[in-house]
Order: C-alpha cells, then structure tokens, then sequence
C-alpha cells in the first residue's frame, strides 16, 4: 500500500510538519504507509474540526453573501475579512471608496451617498430580493502547493499548535481504531481537547466580539 491521502485545501500544517511534531524521526522510515495514510487523514479531518470550531475559515478562501439590502450596512457572516473583491447592487457594481467602504470595526459594507460632498456620508443600500451581492476574500493565512503537495503554509501559529495537540490526542488513542475509510473518529477519540479550546477561545471571541 502506497501513502495515498493528500493533505485538503482546509489543512494548515504539511505532512513533514505534523511528523516532526509527533515523531522523532520527521522522514519516518519506521512507520508503515497505513499508518502514514490514517495520519494525513486525521490531519484533514482535524483542520476541519477546527474550522467548525471556530465558526470560519483558517486557509483564505473567496466567499459570496448576497443580502436584500435597504439598510446603510451589510454584515459579512464569514470573518475575518481580508480584502473586499467586489459588490454589486441590483446587477452594478459599485466603486470601492466611492459607493461603499468596508467598516473594520463592525465587519460590515456601508453604502455611501452619491449625492454628498463628503464621500463618508452615510446612504441606504437600495431594497429587493438579492440586491446586494459582496465578494470578499476571508481567513487566516495562506497555502503554498507544489506539484499538488502542500509545502508550507503562513498562519498563526496557536492554529497549527492546536492541530498537532488534537491529532496527537487522537495518535494516542490508537491510530488502529481510526476509520481512514471515512476520515471520522467517534466517541471519546473524536472529542476535541480542553487544551485545544483553549488555545482557539481567542480566535472566537475576535470573530464573535468584535469581527478581526
């Protein structure tokens, strides 16, 4: 059996980086490649949890929120936000600094007026049925893939500590009753470690309270 599993578009540490974590031979000459394979898949499954954890994305990823406008703000639902790409009201897209400025303070898109002299002059995003439609880049940090590896990836750091916690937690149950197959573990095994929410209870309280 060859090593088959490749680390998910949602994973936030390599394949050499949870080896060295877990083991004291980082190339693992000693390790089978079953046992390699159910690693990598607790990886994925692991950066997962932690996404749904959290209530956002770790690796950057695009998003579209469409909202029937009519209020001065729209309230972007996936945090943090990295960068606005485009928003359009009623089919016309608007002119960033112009027409809209994104609000760091309150994770929102507020309408400007058109008709003020003062471009931050508040206005209503106009009404209907999927009037305003936002494209907007969230999450962490970044991957960088080669060959269709994952090399390395820039994010904080207490994200990929709370990575090597918990699949270690799991390791340590026994990587044997582990369902590669699926990529799920159940019960006790799956239950995610008091040092993890620990680690992550700030990153929640920043998207939750005050959306950075």
């Amino acid at each position: 059996m060859a090593v088959t599993v490749a680390l998910s578009a949602k994973a936030f540490v390599t394949k050499k980086e949870i080896r060295e974590a877990l083991f004291v031979d980082s190339q693992e000459v000693s390790r089978t490649d079953e046992e390699l394979n159910t690693l990598y898949w607790m990886v994925n499954d692991v950066c997962s949890a932690i996404e749904a954890f959290i209530a956002g994305p770790v690796i950057q990823k695009s998003y579209t929120q469409v909202d029937n406008g009519g209020g001065e703000y729209v309230f972007l639902t996936t945090l943090p936000v990295v960068s606005v790409t485009t928003v359009t009201e009623r089919g016309v897209t608007l002119s960033a600094g112009t027409d809209f400025v994104y609000d760091e303070e309150v994770a929102a898109i507020r309408r400007l007026s058109s008709y003020a002299t003062d471009v931050y002059t508040a206005s209503d995003f106009a009404s209907g049925t999927k009037a305003v439609v936002v494209t907007y880049v969230a999450g962490y940090g970044t991957q960088t893939v080669t060959n269709g590896e994952l090399v390395s990836t820039n994010v904080p750091e207490d994200f990929k500590l709370a990575c090597y916690i918990w699949v270690e937690h799991l390791w340590a149950k026994g990587p044997s009753n582990y369902s590669p197959e699926v990529g799920v573990a159940t019960g006790t095994r799956a239950a995610i470690p008091y040092s993890v929410k620990e680690i992550l209870r700030n990153r929640i309280l920043h998207v939750h309270w005050i959306g950075i």
